[in-house]
């Protein structure tokens, strides 16, 4: 199946659309139907024009991806090796219950940006989350308005295809008949 890329994307999303860089970057890394990743934000709480809080879209992104057969593995910068004496940055995964990193060394919180994230990370599929925007990267090409700009990198999420998808439940249906309980 052909990847979804921004370039298709772009022409037709923003004439309806604003503020969705969200909604776009879950279509190009889970691969899926635009309007349908926009009906699902819209369903979970996102307004047309309008952006997603960090905390709203992640939860958004977790459970999309597990609907959609993927993992997420989520980074963000933090201090590291603080005994050395000088102190450097690296991007720590805090839900996992070992301290794992996906980039450590750093020498500024804001080494790696739109423009340079090919010298940090591994070829993969990821979001990079910066201040008001996210994007996606598809094995190493950052699909997003940002690439080759110098902004600046918060958050890096890995993303791994599972192979399977999860059918969502819709409690609103149901073919039991329910109605000798009312």
């Amino acid at each position: 199946m052909k990847k979804i890329t921004f370039n298709e994307l772009k022409n037709h999303v923003y004439q309806d659309d604003t503020n969705c860089c969200t909604v776009i970057s879950a279509s190009i890394i889970f691969n899926k139907n635009y309007e349908d990743t926009h009906l699902y934000f819209a369903q979970n709480g996102r307004k047309t024009g309008r952006g997603v809080s960090w905390s709203k879209y992640s939860k958004i992104m977790t459970n999309l991806a597990k609907l959609e057969g993927f993992k997420l593995q989520k980074f963000e910068v933090s201090p590291w090796d603080i005994d050395s004496g000088q102190t450097t940055w690296a991007f720590i995964d805090k839900e996992s219950k070992s301290v794992e990193t996906i980039v450590k060394n750093l020498k500024t919180k804001t080494a790696i940006t739109t423009n340079n994230f090919r010298k940090f990370l591994p070829k993969g599929d990821y979001i990079v989350g910066m201040s008001g925007h996210v994007a996606s990267i598809i094995n190493g090409e950052m699909q997003d308005w940002t690439y080759n700009r110098a902004k600046r990198i918060c958050y890096i999420w890995k993303v791994e295809k599972l192979n399977k998808k999860v059918k969502a439940l819709n409690l609103f249906e149901s073919s039991n008949d329910f109605s000798e309980f009312v």
